[in-house]
């Protein structure tokens, strides 16, 4: 089974053999797991990580053991062998341990009872024999996934089919999900016969193998799709490519632009006469950049002609304090983290040269709830201590002055009112104990509504889409998709892992969408929704379709669904039928 030059790999092993087994594969577990962490490819695996278990001494009789653990990461990129040691690990692992394996199989399959042991010699004789055997595709004929278990209509040979253009940029830890989902697939006919387990079998398993939660669409999935090989088209069992679903990098604030004074905020905390100020933000270039206000949703920024950076002028702001965030998402509608909060106010300005001292001041209000309850603070700042403050409430400039106060900035003074409508206040400030004030301000305009309800931010995510129907046309090459979903949410389309449009919104919570022509061969179409404020729903369960080659006559659609699928099906080729 090794290459040639390679050491044979030995296909017998003592109990003391069976034991180091385990012991390597768990380095190899190790060793992939860490590589997957740091986002590395079989070949970029160093010395360090490659020798786990250096402590251990090997003799000649463990040359099939050095094999197991090293083949996987000395190659450029994984060979055949390579692959099959992942598996031939993880099986040798479970040996001594059948009790685990067999509850493990209880969960996947729902078969309960004894016989892992059984199950697991069976799985190793037929990869050494290569009765089960693994073949790598090209990507042509594997569209839209990763890998695929099928059987030879003639010879009953089990095939673990993978994608090469997937494989060649995969990780350890993506490889081994796959491989040990389709391990998985060719473990459901060993225990149910011809009685496919509902949903994706193979991927429930290698999650609890990988001793993750299986995903919840991984119940009701259809697994089923159509591959091609050497002029055949097979019924398979497949594990689907998906669109990436890594968000990007959090965006940043990095100014507000001042369009009345054409200054800029400098600093968070700021106060600007501007109630329709300009924020500068960078983001992922192409990215959308949505922009809240404590964290309500505002609008989305605009980027400029210098990717990467995006500009958001803010609707009117009422005065007091504002604290803006930003969320960028990318084409497959992964959201990222909040940026840092930059916060102003909106009030009114001044500037003055006194006694040789510019006093830079300001006059707004403190307000924690959209000025709905009729209590706020009026805050004047940039005097110095000993300076003295006065404010009055005056929508023309006569009211009586009061509310003599001195001391270090902020000067402060509660206000309660009972009644909605707008209230005018100024204040003035006396630098120098004079019997005169040196500077008044202009009149602020505070807009209060008790009857208003306290705004909220939206952060519950849209469910996702439910399929309606699926009509395949021209002869299967294009597909119209009918959806519902979340009224005003954009519904994002992907075959595998490309992103293929956006839904159109036909009525309330309805959408449509229509392919172009998709070429020959599987295809696993998926979808999402994003609401307006930027929370994204999970990815759909995938719907399988094939598009048959012009020279045979195999199905258009594989399956054609109206709802969601709750049951596996069965088809043939030619005389010769799948049931795994």
């Amino acid at each position: 089974m090794g290459r040639e030059g390679d050491q044979e790999t030995p296909t017998g092993l003592g109990a003391e053999g069976k034991t180091k087994a385990a012991a390597a594969a768990d380095a190899l577990h190790l060793a992939t797991a860490a590589a997957g962490g740091a986002g590395l490819k079989p070949h970029a695996l160093i010395a360090e990580q490659r020798l786990s278990i250096k402590g251990y001494r090997w003799r000649a009789q463990d040359q099939w053991l050095r094999w197991l653990v090293s083949s996987a990461f000395m190659m450029a990129a994984p060979s055949l062998d390579d692959l099959l040691s992942i598996l031939l690990g993880r099986l040798q692992a479970w040996i001594g341990q059948s009790g685990s394996f067999d509850a493990l199989l209880c969960e996947a399959f729902g078969t309960c009872g004894a016989g892992g042991e059984l199950l697991i010699s069976d799985l190793v004789s037929s990869l050494e024999s290569g009765q089960l055997t693994i073949r790598i595709l090209a990507g042509t004929e594997m569209v839209g996934l990763r890998g695929a278990y099928a059987v030879e209509p003639q010879s009953a040979r089990e095939l673990i089919l993978l994608n090469q253009d997937w494989l060649a940029s995969a990780t350890v830890p993506e490889i081994e999900a796959v491989l040990l989902e389709e391990l998985g697939h060719a473990i459901d006919p060993r225990l149910n016969g011809d009685r496919d387990t509902v949903g994706d079998e193979g991927e429930r398993f290698s999650a609890l193998v990988r001793g993750e939660q299986p995903a919840e669409s991984a119940a009701t999935e259809n697994d089923l799709v159509t591959v091609r090989l050497e002029g055949l088209e097979l019924i398979a069992e497949a594990s689907a490519q998906q669109p990436s679903l890594t968000p990007p990098a959090a965006p940043a604030i990095t100014d507000i632009v001042d369009d009345v004074s054409s200054d800029t905020v400098a600093n968070s905390g700021d106060v600007s006469d501007d109630a329709t100020p300009t924020l500068t933000i960078t983001a992922a270039p192409g990215s959308v950049v949505r922009v809240f206000d404590h964290g309500i949703y505002l609008g989305t920024a605009t980027e400029t002609a210098t990717a990467g950076t995006f500009t958001y002028t803010t609707p009117t702001l009422q005065v007091g304090g504002h604290s803006f965030t930003a969320r960028a998402s990318d084409a497959n509608g992964n959201i990222s983290d909040a940026s840092a909060a930059f916060a102003m106010s909106v009030g009114v300005t001044g500037s003055i040269l006194y006694g040789g001292i510019t006093y830079n001041l300001a006059f707004t209000v403190s307000n924690k709830d959209n000025l709905t309850d009729g209590s706020y603070t009026l805050v004047a700042t940039g005097q110095a201590a000993g300076d003295t403050v006065q404010y009055r409430s005056s929508a023309t400039g006569t009211g009586s002055w009061g509310g003599e106060g001195s001391g270090a900035s902020p000067f402060t003074k509660d206000i309660s009112v009972t009644s909605s409508g707008t209230y005018y206040y100024q204040v003035r400030i006396d630098f120098d104990g004079g019997t005169s004030y040196d500077w008044t301000s202009d009149t602020l305009a505070v807009t209060v509504n008790t009857t208003a309800a306290v705004a909220s931010a939206d952060t519950t995510a849209p469910g996702i889409p439910t399929l309606v129907s699926s009509i395949p046309s021209s002869g299967g090459q294009v597909l119209t998709l009918n959806l519902t979903g979340e009224t005003g949410s954009t519904v994002l389309i992907f075959d595998g892992s490309t992103r293929l449009g956006a839904a159109t919104e036909s009525g309330i919570g309805s959408f449509t969408f229509t392919t172009d022509v998709l070429a020959t061969g599987s295809h696993s179409l998926t979808w999402r929704a994003i609401d307006p404020a930027g929370n994204a729903s999970a990815l759909s369960a995938a719907l399988s379709h094939t598009v048959a080659s012009s020279t045979n006559n195999a199905p258009t659609g594989l399956p054609l669904i109206t709802g969601t699928a709750t049951q596996a099906v069965t088809l043939s080729v030619d005389t010769s039928s799948y049931c795994g």
